[in-house]
């Protein structure tokens, strides 16, 4: 004899059958006059004195008259539950908005929103971004600092700002951070890099930059790796033509940063650590432009060590980035065999 279970005979009955709700199959759903009056009890016995559950709730609600068109002109910037791992990106942004009493300030702004270049191409971003829609510069702030992961990829600060406030610049769906108006913008915060974490030089000693360090003894790692004492060290030694030195770090750069259009000058004072540096900079940052395909970079300070620096930004093209090295406006730590793609430095404006 064969034994089926409960469960087993309940589905071969009710199969294609309508099973009424038993009572013990209803739940009981809140409604507005039950939690008012939980809200009122909860409030006699004190249980809101000193605490922000209020402001909580007062949040939560105030944020549903909005919600809906706000998430549908974050979705037209393509921002979605895919944007990070850690979330809905809308609603976190509602949530930030909601936080800070901005969503309804938001909710008008997008009717007209404004394009990126309403607040110029350097200053404080989260003042202009503020003065540009209203919002409070907390909330700007709280934006501009959003950061996530998916599939591998960082989604680092700002980026989810700029697609956020400005008519004109969304998330990419291709290649890149954000796509500005068709054109790809290329976001750097403190500390990132044009470039992959510690790419060294495969073999530098056979390099011919390399093979002149050992001709004439010199102490690489008293020179810590960097390519512009190396060079000026080189520069000094007796007997060593200047056209010679010129060429092994000519080749060691083309070897090394194959993409760009900016070549190391002729008249390039080799025994100059800082000129050295700095066209090694311009190099190393147009060669990843170029092989990326960004047509602008925006720069952000974002350095919380930096108080009265941070949030200071600039927005350049591609072929901006040699007058803006000169100037000293942008620049990058000292590139070394050892660590040829270094972090950028700090934006000060």
């Amino acid at each position: 004899m064969s034994w089926k279970s409960l469960d087993q005979i309940y589905l071969e009955k009710s199969a294609f059958k309508s099973i009424p709700n038993l009572p013990r199959h209803i739940v009981n759903e809140a409604n507005v006059e039950e939690i008012i009056n939980m809200i009122k009890e909860l409030d006699k016995q004190g249980l809101f004195k000193d605490s922000n559950d209020l402001e909580k709730v007062k949040a939560f609600l105030s944020k549903k008259p909005f919600s809906k068109k706000v998430k549908e002109y974050l979705t037209s910037k393509n921002l979605s539950d895919k944007t990070i791992g850690q979330g809905d990106i809308r609603e976190i942004i509602i949530d930030v908005l909601s936080e800070y009493g901005d969503i309804a300030k938001f909710t008008s702004y997008i009717e007209n929103p404004v394009d990126l270049k309403a607040i110029g191409m350097q200053g404080r971003l989260e003042e202009n971004i503020s003065k540009a829609t209203g919002l409070k510069k907390e909330t700007a702030e709280r934006l501009i600092n959003l950061i996530g992961s998916e599939s591998g990829r960082g989604v680092g600060r700002g980026e989810i700002a700029l697609a956020t406030v400005f008519d004109d610049v969304k998330m990419s769906l291709s290649k890149g951070d954000l796509d500005w108006d068709g054109k790809y913008l290329e976001v750097k915060g403190s500390a990132a890099r044009c470039g992959k974490r510690d790419r060294a030089s495969t073999n530098f000693t056979r390099t011919n930059l390399g093979k002149l360090t050992q001709q004439y003894n010199i102490d690489t790692r008293a020179a810590k790796e960097r390519l512009d004492i190396i060079t000026a060290t080189l520069s000094d030694q007796e007997g060593l033509d200047r056209n010679v030195l010129y060429d092994a770090l000519n080749d060691f750069v083309n070897t090394e940063y194959p993409h760009s259009s900016y070549k190391l000058p002729q008249d390039i004072n080799l025994s100059s650590p800082i000129e050295v540096r700095n066209e090694l900079t311009k190099i190393y940052l147009t060669n990843y432009a170029e092989d990326e395909g960004v047509e602008y970079f925006i720069f952000i300070n974002t350095d919380a060590r930096e108080p009265k620096h941070i949030g200071s930004y600039i927005i350049f093209t591609k072929d901006q980035i040699p007058a803006l090295i000169d100037q000293n406006r942008i620049g990058a730590d000292t590139i070394k065999f050892t660590n040829l793609d270094p972090s950028l430095r700090n934006v000060r404006v």
